[in-house]
């Protein structure tokens, strides 16, 4: 009898189970967002855990109003001796690595797996190896960015944002790397351009000396505009290397040398692969007329290595727009937040701070934000305004100070810009 009534239980079990995926099938016809659940990523930024929770690739941050999209592929800060063999072993869901930013005493790398479903496993298994120092999934940051000049009433916008997200496009292309055997000896003041694309057709650019371009997103050595978004880059690469021949646009350094990097999106990965671009070509200065919504971590540990180490010991200037949004940057908003950063806002043309710069212990300087006119793609012209214009003369300063003075350190630097 016992085991009769035992095997009727069972039964009833069955049914009861059957009949609940059978309903969560009908439910999922008549409401198929219903069977979606909620994915989540964890990782670390700045010593803080983070949750991110989202669908269909796309998370929010649980305690802000960041969104990002996130593909197949994860960060790593590693110690040099890490080789890619040992982290190829851990998981035999990679795919592949590559190389981001190679610095003296930390390689930033990028790991691709079959799938973004095994993030998080991957993401676990890195951070308790002993030669991973940070482990990331390489973000895309959905947030409209600030820091260009497109309408300071709205809040400018930067290079990933003018474009718009592409969600089609989540993975690097994997194509050649940039081959910096054929640059020109060096020549003049390297001044490094990371922005959404350049017009170097442009007539105004006809006497620019070009040591380097390159394209993060395609991995070409093609920076020109692929989209007809693609604009900043050229205003800002007027203002700063127009020619001086009589017509109303003239370059604050023509005789300066260009690297011209474009950067169309905000992916970690190809943000890392942007400064280490600048760096390998032998950047001097490095223009970023733009900030992001949310600092990551590696893209801060860039910066101070490119400050610190960069130029044989005195440090590269990295020069970002502190932004048009009013408000006072709080530590580790976003990049206009970097300490070792060059940090420009914009003031009037009668010397106070324009209302719309943003402010704080981080801006190194306010430099004219007035609108002004600049090349524009397909031989226009086009006006710029804002932090982004004055982060543009910044640099163009700074280039100018380098050419006389090379053994500036950037102390000596920064000290000359909050003095401007």
């Amino acid at each position: 009898m016992k085991d009769t009534a035992a095997e009727n239980d069972r039964n009833d079990d069955e049914i009861k189970i059957e009949m609940n995926l059978y309903l969560a099938f009908l439910i999922s016809l008549v409401f198929p967002f219903a069977a979606t659940a909620n994915e989540v990523v964890h990782f670390n930024n700045f010593f803080q855990r983070y949750e991110a929770v989202g669908q269909s690739g796309v998370y929010q941050l649980k305690a802000g109003e960041v969104e990002f999209r996130i593909s197949n592929r994860v960060v790593i800060k590693a110690l040099p001796s890490l080789s890619q063999s040992e982290i190829a072993r851990l998981d035999r869901n990679v795919v592949s690595i590559t190389e981001l930013y190679l610095a003296k005493d930390f390689n930033y790398l990028m790991i691709e797996l079959t799938s973004p479903e095994h993030l998080t496993q991957i993401i676990d298994l890195l951070e308790l190896h002993p030669k991973v120092l940070l482990a990331q999934p390489d973000i895309l940051q959905l947030n409209r960015l600030s820091g260009l000049d497109r309408d300071i009433r709205r809040n400018e916008t930067m290079v990933s944002e003018q474009i718009g997200v592409s969600v089609e496009n989540t993975s690097m292309p994997q194509h050649a790397e940039p081959d910096l055997h054929i640059l020109p000896e060096r020549e003049a003041v390297r001044v490094a351009i990371i922005d959404d694309g350049f017009d170097l057709t442009h007539p105004e650019f006809t006497s620019t000396k070009v040591a380097f371009q390159y394209d993060t997103e395609t991995r070409t050595l093609d920076a020109s505009p692929k989209l007809p978004q693609d604009s900043h880059g050229t205003r800002i690469a007027g203002i700063l290397f127009a020619d001086r021949n009589g017509n109303e646009v003239e370059g604050l350094i023509p005789g300066a040398t260009l690297i011209a990097i474009r950067q169309p999106n905000t992916w970690t990965s190809q943000t890392l692969l942007a400064f280490q671009v600048a760096r390998l070509a032998g950047a001097d200065v490095i223009n970023c007329s733009w900030h992001s919504e949310w600092l990551l971590e590696p893209v801060r540990d860039v910066v101070h290595d490119l400050a610190t180490s960069g130029r044989e010991g005195k440090g590269i200037a990295v020069v970002f727009a502190a932004g048009n949004d009013g408000i006072v940057l709080a530590p580790n908003l976003h990049e206009a937040s970097i300490e070792e950063a060059i940090v420009i806002g914009a003031k009037t043309k009668s010397g106070v701070k324009a209302r719309y710069s943003n402010w704080g212990e981080s801006v190194d300087g306010y430099l004219d934000g007035s609108s002004y006119l600049s090349t524009a793609n397909k031989g226009g012209f086009s006006k710029i305004n804002g932090t982004s214009l004055a982060a543009a003369r910044a640099s163009g300063v700074i280039a100018e100070l380098l050419a006389t003075h090379p053994e500036m350190t950037l102390v000596d630097i920064e000290r000359h810009i909050r003095n401007y």
